[in-house]
């Protein structure tokens, strides 16, 4: 099924746009404009984040070396296991359209089970410093494409010039329980509070509401990189890999709470991988 499709076979159900955060561009400001911006964060009836459409992949991990880039206090669950998306944001509150790019890694703490964000890019300046400055998400610029039609899914990043991530897949059949995609707590290190090398551990999460989600297959290809060392951490996969394709909003930010700090030994050993 094709993107035009998909967006042919939007239900009446799905939710209104919020407010633009924290006004509208061109707007004069005001405290007023501000307060109902908040509002619509966490409000559960309007969407943020509107028709995001992804590509998603869950993959095997190389334990010992993800273990060198978690907080302390983060653990890899059983087995270990990482996410990966690439996905393009049609409309967000919070700046114009935008591709983005993330590897999570499945994490327990004591705080309950979720995803660390140990590497994130996307192709928006605006996107960026928001993600970095509120969701302690380490965002850099890159180049990403994303495209879904008749022949399926292609999405790609470049960054520095080497093919970071090539994703080419065929869109299989809907599934009629779809697990989550952003629906379970994060742990997030910066954001709020940040001070260089040493920085705050930020519990989060936001709500979802899936309308359409797919099962899919296809090729993954990650290349070494230096800047971007995420081939390091996935261990073997199988060839073709399970993937799933998904379109979905964002539509709460339920908490964002404080449950930890990291130091210098954490921040010089994920300088490449949030830094450059």
């Amino acid at each position: 099924m094709s993107g035009e499709e998909l967006l042919e076979g939007m239900n009446s159900e799905e939710l209104p746009f919020g407010s633009e955060l924290p006004f509208g561009v061109g707007e004069e400001p005001s405290f007023r404009k501000l307060g109902g911006s908040l509002s619509s964060l966490f409000n559960p009836g309007e969407s943020i984040v509107k028709n995001a459409r992804f590509i998603l992949a869950d993959l095997p991990v190389k334990a010992a070396e993800a273990k060198k880039v978690l907080p302390f206090g983060l653990r890899l669950t059983h087995p270990p296991t990482a996410r990966l998306f690439v996905v393009s944001y049609e409309k967000a509150a919070y700046c114009d359209p935008y591709n983005e790019a993330a590897l999570i890694f499945y994490v327990k703490t004591w705080f309950g089970e979720g995803g660390h964000v140990s590497w994130m890019v996307v192709n928006d300046d605006t996107a960026l410093i928001v993600g970095r400055e509120v969701l302690a998400c380490p965002k850099k610029m890159a180049d990403i494409s994303y495209s879904w039609d008749e022949g399926g899914v292609a999405a790609g990043v470049n960054r520095r010039g080497i093919k970071v991530i090539d994703i080419q897949a065929e869109v299989g059949e809907e599934e009629k329980e779809p697990g989550f995609v952003f629906g379970s707590k994060a742990f997030n290190v910066g954001a709020l509070g940040q001070f260089f090398m040493l920085n705050p551990i930020w519990c989060f999460r936001l709500e979802e509401l899936i309308y359409e989600s797919y099962a899919a297959q296809g090729s993954l290809t990650l290349h070494e990189a230096v800047y971007d060392p995420i081939k390091r951490y996935i261990a073997d996969y199988s060839d073709p890999v399970s993937m799933r394709v998904v379109r979905m909003d964002v539509n709460q930010l339920r908490y964002i709470l404080p449950v930890g700090l990291t130091g210098v030994g954490w921040f010089l050993r994920t300088y490449d991988m949030r830094f450059r």
